[in-house]
């Protein structure tokens, strides 16, 4: 609640504390320790520590892989969460490559035709345009 209030670094004191509490109960490899990371990579986006976010992002997709294997929806839900870090760290190609294997997870796990994909497709033109494609 403090992130949507704006409070942003109370938010993250609080997501610190969240993870610290979910690793000593749950351990490393848990879904909701996953989810603590991707909190904190959201926080340390907002207060424009992008190499943090990018961190704890790719922390929470390394446990998702493990976990749930590279075909499931949340699995793709993280590399597109991975492509807009990679974007605002100006690296457009790497955020194409995380959204475009996103959209490939979401394409075989959803089907063609899933509101989700729309997203992706949307980002990935973006993309193309700002690669001059």
């Amino acid at each position: 609640y403090y992130s949507a209030l704006g409070n942003n670094e109370e938010a993250m004191k609080h997501g610190q504390k969240g993870l610290q509490i979910r690793q000593m109960l749950l351990g490393e490899n848990h879904e909701d320790t996953a989810w603590s990371y991707f909190n904190l990579a959201v926080y340390y986006s907002a207060l424009g520590n992008k190499e943090e976010a990018m961190k704890h992002g790719q922390k929470g997709l390394q446990i998702r892989q493990k976990l749930l294997g590279e075909n499931h929806e949340d699995t793709a839900l993280s590399y597109h969460n991975l492509a807009d870090y990679y974007e605002a760290l100006g690296n457009k190609e790497e955020a194409f490559k995380h959204e475009q294997k996103g959209l490939q997870i979401r394409q075989k796990v959803l089907g063609e035709n899933h509101v989700d994909n729309a997203y992706s497709y949307h980002n990935l033109a973006n993309y193309y345009s700002a690669l001059g494609n």
